[in-house]
């Protein structure tokens, strides 16, 4: 395609483009020599800054390794504990060694605050050497007494060190900062020429290739606007544009035809002349708003929308409105399409349901009321009956007395399931959500049925597992649709036997699929009748001759289906039937357990409680279960912290949980300060929390001023004892001083987690809390493995992280992993055997979070 640029413009750009070039040739050679000599003068200085700078570096380097681990700050503990002479030797050279690197130092440094910084490591370490002397001389003390005495402050030391090496990678990061200026500018230097030469070569294309795309534009522009033309006039539904001011502006083909208007008619004109008149004024209100808020939309509203046509008839129509803008101002487009036949199948679709609902809820009002009519009268009948039943009368009478009882019981049971059919065509029906358990549903069952099948000669067989978790569901129907298969079954058996057969299987977001097949042994149903069971009055030859409504199944169906489940039946004629209820049940939760379980729990007044445990996972299982339980708790992170809060407020609490290991003071010292203050027994009691119950340890628990000692892990029934006797001493059952255990450690199960403990724990435990303590678990685990996996870590560190272990793993019954934890943190080991059970432990925990996922049903 030729370019569509006049001579005259071509022979400008070229000059101008030739003028610009030789400009910038020249200020690329002055430039590039002003760039070489100042980048030459730059490098020199750099690299006589860099090499003084790693010099400190290294000599850095160097006072770090002697002191760090494996130096002397290493080498004088490992000489405390063990008195090993090569550790003194050690020592010595490292001290001769920091000396003389620290003079090093001295002399390359520059600055008074750097000088600073090396006194105070000099000063550090010279009180090693001092302590170092003292350890030598004192040959008969004890370690913790040898520790205590020679024990030195290194963090001063340590972290001018740290400043030092900050200083010095600060001034090469200054250094570096300006060697990076002078490069920029150098650089922009150079750039800005060529960019000069670019810019000049790129212009003369620039200007040729503006003028050509601007016919391209044009040319394409018009052809958009015929195709857009083509569009708006063939389009299948009714257009109208509209200008801001409400004058129709165009029209296409298809509003002719749907509205009478020519395009003469109607452009020039008010869109409200398409509007019924007594809408008019409201439709400008409208308009006016849709210009105000201008996006696109299809109108709806609680009247059907109509457009009056030219004849004055009006239609009913879908209008969608469409903001655009013209070379002559904004404009609403309308799209009008009529649905005039539309509205009037829905006008008698709507007339005919609700006459269907009217005839339906008039015949489920009547049968409702007849019933309800009708068994109040049979119910005294009924009363009547049975008290007479139980008279001494003739056998024939006593015969046509149970005749008439047994029509009676017959006509009850019809009109229940008529009442039933009827809540459920009315919308009535009500099923009601709470706790399932299946053990207990079929056992009851077995109960209820196995008497009667004992009397026919019959068995009942139930086929299911001795544990289900907990479910949550409509009992009371799902027992009735049970009721009806079993008693069918029985009825329809003759000899052999029922079966009852639940299954259940997991479906997605945490529910449970019960499957359950209630099997007979009789004489089966025909093909042809199978399907007409299920039918309200639907009964086989069999039924008719063994009695019975024709209505049990047909409820039994509507309620499965009500409920989102099925009902389906296998049969074979002489091989007996099998029916099959399908529901989906959701997953029941710890909550539903506590509802059931506890009952004696409440007889405990509510009580303030303060709670000193500096594990925070163990604050939310005490926690929890003491709220769960009404209790006001108070919690605090050590034994410092809980002393102060008792002190602050000495008739506040009821009651104190102390932890035994804490850090700033242990739960014994937080004991002993708060009875020494003068806080009695009597005026506030204090139970013990801890793994270590050994009978020594106990005693000293107790002559510290405890009441009571309570074993972690910590169970909520064991709780709830100690909070019985703390309340009501004298009712409190023998030997509850000691609410530990009657062991030493807690039994040990070969798992990573003890399921059955774990589903006990979580029992006590408010369920809205349960995620929150996996949660803690989650992470506290990973921070506390992450110490002990770290080589740095001192021995007292790793100790404490192990006991910090230990409490979390019992307290969720790991109990595997919490006795790798105890043996971390009592015994001493070698490096590689203390990694070897860490690893354990990270192992137990992720195996027994998978199993406590599954447990809950929850992502933690």
């Amino acid at each position: 395609m030729p370019l569509h640029l006049p001579n005259g413009n071509v022979l400008r750009a070229t000059v101008l483009v030739g003028l610009l070039c030789l400009i910038s040739i020249a200020c690329v050679a002055f430039a590039g020599y002003r760039v070489s000599t100042i980048s030459e003068n730059v490098e020199h200085a750099w690299e006589d800054f860099i090499n003084e700078s790693e010099k400190i570096d290294r000599s850095l380097l160097s006072i770090s390794n002697l002191i760090g681990y494996g130096g002397i700050i290493h080498d004088f503990k490992n000489y405390v504990i063990r008195r090993d002479p090569k550790y003194a030797e050690r020592l010595q050279a490292s001290f001769t060694q920091l000396n003389d690197e620290l003079s090093n130092l001295s002399h390359l440094v520059t600055t008074e605050e750097e000088e600073g910084y090396i006194r105070q490591v000099r000063t550090t370490f010279m009180e090693y050497q001092v302590k170092f002397e003292l350890a030598q001389a004192h040959d008969t003390d004890t370690v913790d007494e040898l520790d205590a005495a020679v024990r030195v402050s290194d963090e001063n030391a340590l972290s001018s060190l740290q400043k030092m090496f900050a200083l010095n990678s600060q001034r090469r990061q200054e250094k570096l900062a300006e060697l990076s200026n002078a490069q920029v500018k150098l650089d922009r230097a150079a750039y800005l020429n060529y960019a000069v030469v670019v810019v000049v070569s790129a212009l003369s294309f620039v200007v040729v290739l503006l003028v050509q795309r601007r016919e391209d534009s044009l040319d394409r522009a018009k052809l958009a606007l015929r195709h857009a033309d083509d569009l708006y006039d063939n389009s299948p539904d009714a257009l109208v544009s509209v200008s801001t001011d409400g004058v129709i502006r165009r029209i296409n083909g298809a509003s002719h035809l749907l509205l009478g208007y020519s395009a003469e008619e109607l452009v020039g004109e008010h869109i409200e002349m398409l509007v019924p008149a007594e809408l008019r004024e409201q439709h400008v209100g409208l308009r006016n708003a849709f210009l105000n808020a201008p996006e696109n939309r299809w109108l709806r509203s609680a009247r059907d929308l109509t457009a009056v046509r030219s004849d004055g008839s009006e239609i009913y129509v879908d209008i969608s409105l469409t903001n655009t803008t013209a070379p002559d101002g904004k404009f609403i487009v309308a799209a009008i399409r009529d649905r005039t036949e539309t509205h009037n199948l829905l006008a008698d679709l709507r007339r005919m349901t609700d006459e269907a609902g009217k005839a339906n809820a008039t015949k489920s009002a009547f049968l409702a009321s007849m019933s309800h009519e009708i068994r109040t009268p049979l119910n005294g009948i009924l009363g009547i009956l049975q008290l007479l039943e139980k008279d001494p009368l003739a056998q024939p009478v006593a015969e046509k007395l149970k005749i008439a009882k047994d029509s009676g019981l017959f006509l009850l049971a019809l009109i229940n399931q008529v009442l039933d059919f009827s809540r459920i065509e009315a919308g009535v029906f009500e099923s009601t959500e709470e706790p399932i358990d299946l053990t207990a549903l079929f056992d009851g069952l077995n109960s209820i049925f196995k008497p009667q099948c004992v009397s026919k000669g019959i068995d009942i067989v139930l086929a299911m597992k001795s544990d289900y978790p907990p479910l949550q569901g409509d009992l009371v129907h799902i027992q009735q649709i049970l009721f009806n298969l079993i008693g069918n079954a029985i009825k329809f058996t003759d000899e052999g036997s029922v079966t009852i057969c639940p299954h259940l299987s997991d479906l997605k977001d945490g529910k449970h699929l019960l499957s359950i097949d209630v099997t007979d042994t009789g004489s089966g149903i025909r093909k042809e009748s199978q399907a007409r069971i299920f039918e309200r009055f639907g009964q086989t030859a069999e039924g008719k001759a063994k009695g019975g409504t024709g209505l049990g199944l047909a409820i039994s169906h509507e309620l499965a289906t009500t409920l989102g489940g099925t009902l389906t039946v296998r049969s074979e004629l002489g091989a007996g039937s099998t029916f099959t209820l399908t529901l989906p049940l959701a997953a029941g939760s710890m909550d539903d357990l506590i509802a059931q379980s506890h009952s004696s729990d409440s007889s405990i007044s509510p009580m303030n409680i303060l709670v000193a445990e500096d594990n925070k996972v163990n604050q939310l299982i005490i926690q929890s279960m003491l709220e769960g339980d009404g209790h006001l708790v108070t919690l605090a992170k050590d034994g410092q912290a809980a002393v102060e809060t008792i002190l602050g407020n000495p008739h506040t609490f009821d009651l104190v949980l102390m932890d035994i290991q804490m850090p700033k003071m242990d739960g014994i010292e937080a004991t002993r300060t708060v009875r020494a203050a003068g806080v009695s027994e009597t005026q506030l009691p204090i139970i013990a929390l801890t793994a270590n119950v050994f009978s020594d340890q106990v005693a000293l628990y107790l002559a510290a001023g405890m009441q009571s000692v309570l074993m972690k892990p910590l169970k909520h029934a064991n709780l709830v004892k100690a909070l019985h006797y703390i309340a009501s001493p004298e009712k409190a059952p023998d030997q509850v001083r000691d609410h530990s255990s009657t062991t030493e450690h807690p039994d040990h199960d070969e798992s990573a987690l003890d399921v059955s403990e774990f589903l006990e724990m979580m029992k006590d435990l408010p369920k809205d809390r349960i995620p929150g303590l996996i949660s803690s678990l989650e992470s506290g685990t990973r921070t506390v493995l992450a110490s002990l996996r770290d080589p740095q870590r001192s021995q007292i560190e790793f100790k404490a992280a192990a006991h910090e272990m230990g409490g979390m793993m019992a307290n969720f019954r790991f109990n595997r992993a919490a006795e790798y934890a105890r043996d971390l943190e009592m015994h001493e080991m070698p490096m590689d055997e203390r990694m070897e059970l860490v690893e354990r432990i990270g192992a137990d925990i992720d195996t027994g979070l998978k199993q406590i996922r599954g447990i809950i049903g929850s992502d933690a």
